[in-house]
This record gives structure tokens, sequence and C-alpha cells, in this order.
């Protein structure tokens, strides 16, 4: 059976050195693995676009950027759209249910499920960039806590 297309031939599956892109079986191409981000592949000059999808590659993931490796077809998402939260490259409606976990979000995008942190100067304890929520002055704030009982300064 016919899944993918490599080179102008229908495969039935990518290399191992490739990744799938397409969601479902439409339109499929085996290509050199890639970046995905709002449907354009980043950092190459193509005629297509992609899309990040869900696990089982069923349906488009709530995704603005997703990772395209070798022997994946675009579930390893890096940032969510719409709101939605990053657990485990997964994107979640909440954080609900994870035990332990904070929910990190200062605008729409980029929401994440993760451990409670301190922010100063827009950094955490490990260097990633982070950011204050208006409610404890976002900008002018120069340390904030995330913590499970909500942010605080």
């Amino acid at each position: 059976m016919c899944t993918d297309l490599l080179a102008g031939k229908c495969v039935e599956a990518c290399p191992t050195d490739m990744a799938s892109s397409g969601v479902g079986l439409f339109k499929r191409r085996c290509l050199v693995p890639f970046t995905c981000q709002s449907l354009r592949v980043v950092g190459r000059n193509v005629s297509h676009g992609c899309k990040c999808a869900t696990e089982g590659n069923a349906a488009i993931a709530d995704c603005q950027t997703c990772e395209h490796r070798a022997g994946e077809y675009g579930q390893h998402c890096t940032r969510c759209n719409a709101g939605k939260f990053m657990w485990e490259n997964r994107c979640r409606q909440s954080c609900d249910g994870l035990d332990g976990m904070v929910s990190y979000a200062v605008s729409t995008f980029g929401r994440e499920c993760r451990p409670p942190f301190y922010c100063a100067n827009r950094l955490d304890e490990g260097g990633s960039v982070c950011r204050c929520p208006r409610s404890v002055g976002r900008t002018d704030c120069a340390i904030c806590a995330w913590a499970a009982e909500g942010t605080t300064w």
C-alpha cells in the first residue's frame, strides 16, 4: 500500500532517516527532518506547507510549532496554540490532574504545565526565559514565584 511520496514515487513508508509529513493518509511526503511553525516549514524554501499531528497521526494537533523528526510524522509539539498547555510534548486543555505542576500562562501562546519555579529578571532557576504575569507587574516585576496556589511576587 502506498502511503508516502518519496522523490516522486509512492512508497509504503519513509526511510528511517526521514520524516513523514502530512496528517492522515492525504498528501504525505518523505522529507529530511524539519520544524513546522504556523503551517510553514522553517528555514527552507519549499512550495508546500506542513501540519503538526496528534498521536497516531489521526488529526491536526493544537501545536503552533512541532518537530518532524526522523522516523516520525510531526507529533513532537514544542509550542501550543489556542490557549492550550504543553505537557510532555503534547497540548492539553489545562494542567488539572497533574500533581505538583503549575499552569504557566502569561499569554495564549507558550503555555506550559511545569513544576513550581521562581522567575527573576526574566530567567528561571534553570536559565530558561520566563515572564511574570500582568497581575504581579509583568515587565516591571523583577521576581515572581509560580507556585501551586498561584503566582506571587
